[in-house]
């Protein structure tokens, strides 16, 4: 008995001397493990009739058969060159797209990724990046601060500039504590020196030098504007040292308007206390308008 005796579907089974059905998957076979064309919505993977394609291979309608991935695929869709994971047999390989590459061609905003093998999108932040916690530049809008963190605003102590053509956090210049506008602009100053220093405009100053019209404010370590009144000051705003014009100073005090117990002296602008035994005087210390307690005008 022969093949030819045999009708499709069925093979010449030399044991029983009979035609035996091939297996329901099988619509051609030479013996029962050894099919040559498969009954529908069944693909041949090499003598056998299979219901899906293996991994490595991929499911050809038009032969109904599976047919190898093209390396270095290790497995595929939609076509055999069509990767959806890589060969790791010979050199690392990471899936980008449906190709299959080594680390370092990773396209920009991803990196390969050792645990699934695939060129793996940064975090939302990051252009580029080594891992998605690890950021090398940043998305604009964004500074690399550490060297791996995109942040939108950097922090204390640091200032965001932009360095051909990526944003960084760039540490303030000594002896600013923060900064603004440059490194050395600075918003608050170091005090953690041997001599506390004062914020004069954008400079950090010794107490002495705080510019005229302001004193050094242990408060907020800021040189501090003095009162309208005085045009130099210590300790407080309104404790003056000397005062602005049409002002007389009195006890560390600016005044318009001297006491009636003193006189306003324009060369020295203070206020001069009349001379014993007047109470009040006009003009000069000794011409008194009222006299002291016990005397007479």
């Amino acid at each position: 008995m022969t093949a030819a005796d045999c009708i499709n579907g069925s093979y010449p089974n030399s044991s029983a001397l009979t035609c035996s059905a091939c297996p329901s998957s099988c619509a051609l076979c030479s013996a029962s493990s050894n099919c040559s064309k498969c009954s529908p919505t069944f693909y041949l993977y090499g003598l056998a009739c299979v219901s899906s394609c293996p991994n490595g291979t991929l499911a050809d309608n038009l032969t109904s058969s599976c047919k190898n991935c093209n390396s270095p695929c290790s497995t595929c869709s939609q076509s055999v060159n069509s990767c959806t994971s890589c060969d790791q047999t010979n050199v690392t390989l990471y899936l980008l797209n449906s190709s299959c590459v080594i680390g370092s061609s990773c396209s920009s905003g991803t990196y390969p990724n050792s645990s699934t093998f695939t060129c793996a999108a940064c975090n939302e932040n990051c252009t580029t990046c080594t891992s998605y916690l690890v950021c090398t530049s940043c998305v604009s809008g964004f500074y690399l601060y550490s060297s791996k963190t995109c942040v939108n605003v950097c922090p204390d102590g640091w200032l965001g500039v932009v360095v051909n053509g990526g944003g960084v956090c760039q540490q303030c210049t000594s002896p600013c504590l923060t900064c603004s506008v440059s490194l050395s602009g600075c918003t608050s100053c170091l005090q953690n020196l041997t001599t506390a220093l004062f914020l004069d405009g954008s400079s950090c100053v010794e107490a002495p030098f705080c510019h005229n019209g302001t004193y050094a404010n242990t408060t907020n370590f800021k040189c501090t504007t003095c009162s309208a009144q005085c045009s130099s000051c210590v300790n407080s705003s309104t404790y003056c040292l000397s005062c602005s014009l049409s002002y007389y100073m009195l006890n560390h005090s600016c005044l318009s308007t001297c006491p009636n117990t003193t006189i306003a002296d324009q060369s020295s602008q203070t206020c001069k206390p009349c001379t014993n035994p007047c109470n009040t005087c006009n003009n000069q210390l000794t011409t008194c308008t009222s006299c002291s307690a016990g005397t007479f005008l």
